[in-house]
């Protein structure tokens, strides 16, 4: 399983290795009412797709559209298998469990298991021998499995202690960094305003005003500087590149720079500004964020990252998308600008399953 350089080849054999590995899917430790849903594709069963729902979850009939939903984008993706895990007590798991097994036996999958893990033990919902499955549990211990060791050893990052530690890398800077970048945005908007009044002067009528091309050389020397591994410190810097995103043609300029190949260096990047953007200035940045985090197959950050988006700006167009494409399952290969504006109708088919979960579409064991 996992094809990109630098990602563990991991083989998953029983329940606690499946257990284990849902971590290293999501980005981060599972809490203690998370159900999460695993679709595998032939012919060699790699995870394809992987979706997590809080728990307890909506009505029961709402879950049940959610996951006839998420089925419905496993079998798009090509995923035959599907096991699902659900962390908490019984009485939480086991009505999802039961929906989730409806809405793959009518979709005409294979169920590889329906597991639920509890204060480091699991049951299994398809093992009835007490032999292999008694009813205390059976004791597992994600630390010393052997999908652990081999995540370890190919240096990939360990997943965050919860969803909340992720939201926590993008929340909102405090103190003394919010109160600089305060000042700085000030300043940026008097420089904005200067360079208005200069072209309205001058009336002259070039193709782009001043603004704007100021703000596109911005654009292409804070994602220069990223990925030659540079960070940018000074807080003039990021504040005119965060005001003049504000500007239509310059965040189209970033977004058309977002090539996947540096999808690290430009994280990186952009959680610096979603954390440093102050109240009307978050979402283009943290449209951003999230597209390079779908890039990356980490559904959890891109969903964070729109949460401040459309939080900052209920009507932003491209966090919008982004959810949509995100929330129907959509695979991190047509999160490419080029593939999104040159085949926008894929992009369309691909998101056309509708609005409800949403997903980690994390293409992992990566």
């Amino acid at each position: 399983m996992g094809s990109d350089p630098g990602v563990p080849v991991v083989t998953v054999t029983g329940p606690a290795q499946v257990i284990s590995l849902v971590p290293w899917l999501l980005g981060f430790q599972p809490g203690n009412a998370d159900l999460v849903v695993i679709g595998t594709a032939p012919p060699r069963g790699r995870v394809t797709l992987t979706w997590r729902w809080d728990l307890p979850g909506p009505a029961a009939q709402v879950l049940a559209a959610q996951a006839r939903r998420a089925v419905a984008a496993l079998a798009v993706q090509g995923c035959t298998r599907v096991v699902a895990v659900g962390f908490g007590p019984g009485r939480l798991v086991a009505p999802a469990i039961a929906l989730i097994r409806q809405a793959v036996t009518a979709a005409g999958l294979e169920i590889g298991d329906l597991l639920r893990a509890h204060g480091g033990r699991y049951w299994s919902y398809l093992c009835t021998s007490p032999k292999c499955c008694p009813p205390e549990g059976t004791p597992y211990d994600p630390d010393t499995s052997a999908v652990t060791a081999a995540y370890q050893a190919a240096g990939a990052p360990p997943p965050q202690a919860s969803r909340d530690a992720v939201a926590a890398t993008i929340a909102p800077a405090t103190g003394a960094e919010a109160a600089s970048m305060c000042q700085a945005m000030e300043r940026a908007a008097l420089r904005a305003r200067r360079l208005d009044q200069r072209a309205a002067r001058h009336g002259r009528k070039a193709r782009q005003p001043p603004l704007v091309i100021s703000g596109i050389r911005a654009v292409t020397a804070a994602v220069k500087a990223y990925r030659d591994g540079v960070v940018v410190t000074g807080y003039n810097q990021l504040a005119w590149l965060t005001a003049t995103l504000g500007t239509p043609e310059v965040r189209d300029a970033a977004w058309l720079r977002m090539d996947p190949a540096h999808r690290a260096a430009h994280q990186r990047l952009w959680t610096t500004l979603t954390r440093l953007a102050p109240p009307g200035h978050v979402a283009a940045p943290a449209a951003l964020l999230a597209l390079t985090a779908w890039q990356d197959g980490n559904g959890a950050l891109a969903n964070l990252a729109l949460d401040r988006a459309l939080a900052d700006n209920p009507a932003d167009n491209a966090a919008r998308v982004l959810r949509t494409a995100l929330e129907s399952g959509a695979p991190p290969s047509l999160a490419d600008p080029a593939v999104m504006t040159g085949q926008s109708k894929a992009l369309k088919v691909a998101v056309g399953l509708g609005p409800q979960a949403r997903p980690s579409p994390r293409p992992a064991p990566r």
